[in-house]
């Protein structure tokens, strides 16, 4: 038998669209974290650059290898990782 708490739990699974937000940069600074960023759509990958206050650039590249998998390739400075996730 489910409890109320997984139930609460199902509501929040699945994927979402963002929609709206508000001072979300205020409390990204207030935490010490202070970045512009753009995101562009180009050959079929996302591609998010961000520049914090003192110039260190981080980007995060979403695309679809060539298995299908979404992969995910995240640099800054001289630290590169990368993830892959199934579609499901």
């Amino acid at each position: 038998m489910a409890s109320s708490r997984d139930s609460e739990v199902e509501k929040l699974k699945g994927t979402w669209d963002y929609i709206d937000g508000e001072n979300f940069d205020d409390f990204m600074k207030e935490l010490g974290i202070s970045w512009v960023g753009t995101i562009t759509f180009s050959n079929g990958r996302w591609v998010h650059k961000a520049v914090d206050k003192d110039g260190k650039v981080a980007m995060v590249e979403r695309y679809i290898d060539e298995k299908g998998q979404q992969q995910v390739v995240m640099t800054c400075g001289k630290v590169t990782a990368k993830r892959w996730y199934k579609r499901v």
